[in-house]
């Protein structure tokens, strides 16, 4: 109800009715959650709908000059001033979680303009990451993630949701996960092999050893 088409959202919905332009959150914030629920479901279909929400706000939201982006679109109710949200509170800013939204997508489709984007907003924010710590903190832990790289888990065979599952019973920050029986993602492709569900940590694209198990493939994230 309060998606259209193109990855335009709208902000609330009552009495059957969707209005006010959304803001970068939740732009942001929705689209972190459909990429959960890829990670917990390997249905691609979420990822997708991420996909096209952050391509919207790229459009609508980033500023070219800086790379990073304000808090209302270009096709919001005339303001008199267009603000960006930086700093992380309660809940992370709206920046910094589209950071970390871009980083992820390039990372599952292998696209490095996303990935220069994150980088370039991380740019502009370091020099407050180191000074004001408690401020910046999911900025600090993108940071991280791109610093550092994830690992890769790629889990593919018809038992791959189920072995998903078990392996996210635990927490794993520095993770991305993906799978299915499926090659539809770059980090996906041959993969598969059939009537076997095969689990693949890699980083960087490099793989580990294969393995089948679930607490060998644990033992690998280590």
């Amino acid at each position: 109800n309060m998606l259209r088409d193109g990855g335009q959202l709208w902000r609330n919905y009552k009495d059957g009715k969707a209005n006010i332009e959304a803001f970068l959150d939740d732009y942001a914030l929705l689209a972190r959650a459909f990429i959960q629920l890829y990670q917990a479901t390997f249905d691609v279909h979420w990822l997708e709908k991420a996909r096209s929400i952050a391509d919207y706000a790229i459009v609508h939201f980033r500023d070219r000059k800086s790379g990073l982006f304000f808090y209302a679109s270009d096709v919001s109710e005339s303001l008199i001033a267009r603000k960006m949200e930086l700093p992380d509170n309660v809940i992370p800013s709206s920046n910094s979680v589209m950071a970390e939204v871009l980083y992820l997508l390039g990372e599952y489709y292998g696209d490095d303009s996303y990935i220069q984007m994150s980088t370039s907003m991380l740019n502009q924010v370091t020099k407050d990451i180191l000074m004001s710590e408690p401020y910046y903190a999911n900025w600090a832990s993108v940071m991280g993630m791109v610093t550092f790289q994830p690992y890769e888990v790629a889990i593919m065979g018809k038992d791959a949701l189920e072995k998903g599952k078990q392996m996210l019973k635990y927490y794993h920050p520095t993770a991305i996960f993906m799978g299915g029986d499926k090659e539809n993602l770059p980090l996906l492709e041959n993969k598969y092999v059939e009537a076997r569900t095969i689990i693949y940590v890699c980083r960087n694209k490099t793989c580990k050893q294969p393995v089948e198990d679930v607490i060998k493939a644990l033992s690998q994230l280590k």
